[in-house]
């Protein structure tokens, strides 16, 4: 019994670790001649995870634990590469680990999801496109937590998707310069859709 203990609290380690494993294993293409990129799923990478121009410009480790990085597979499964894969667009991440130190730097909420690896702040590039974004969701029913809109409803600068492993509260924000508002699922897909 004291063996089952033990070995239950070493579970995020190992999961984490085979988690690295499979994705340096899986790699298929090389960044800089002979560094393979880690690749979490076929189109969002670990370093897209890790990267944070805030932890850059703060000298602020932002690398990821293990459990983080089991996380972060569970959002590019079930949201980021289906979205990615409907709209048959590149998709690029703005934000997605944050150390509690990046986030505190970035005036991050204290309970943000980003600090677990679990939401990602997208665009394709342009802004013109990134209502697309938008649309997927909606068009896959995707089991996304949250979904928030920033600046501009027309044409967003950005768009921050969230999961929640059992949890698909769907609930959709609007931001801009005036603060949050709540947006309701079905005006959300009358509008988009």
């Amino acid at each position: 019994m004291q063996y089952m203990k033990r070995s239950a609290n070493l579970w995020p380690f190992f999961a984490g670790a085979a988690l690295i494993f499979l994705a340096v294993s899986r790699s298929t293409k090389i960044t800089s001649g002979t560094v393979p990129a880690c690749y979490l799923t076929e189109h969002f990478s670990l370093a897209e995870v890790e990267h944070s121009n805030e932890a850059i410009s703060h000298n602020i480790n932002n690398k990821p634990p293990a459990w983080a990085l089991a996380n972060a597979v569970q959002l590019a499964v079930n949201v980021l590469e289906p979205v990615r894969n409907y709209l048959g667009l590149p998709l690029i991440v703005n934000s997605w680990y944050r150390s509690p130190a990046v986030n505190v730097a970035v005036g991050g909420s204290d309970d943000s999801d980003h600090m677990r690896a679990l939401a990602a702040d997208v665009t394709t590039g342009n802004k013109s496109t990134n209502a697309a974004i938008i649309r997927a969701a909606l068009a896959l029913d995707l089991p996304f937590d949250q979904l928030i809109i920033y600046d501009s409803q027309e044409a967003p600068s950005r768009v921050h998707l969230s999961y929640e492993p059992g949890q698909a509260r769907q609930q959709i924000k609007f931001k801009d310069a005036s603060g949050y508002t709540s947006i309701d699922l079905d005006a959300a897909r009358l509008f988009y859709l």
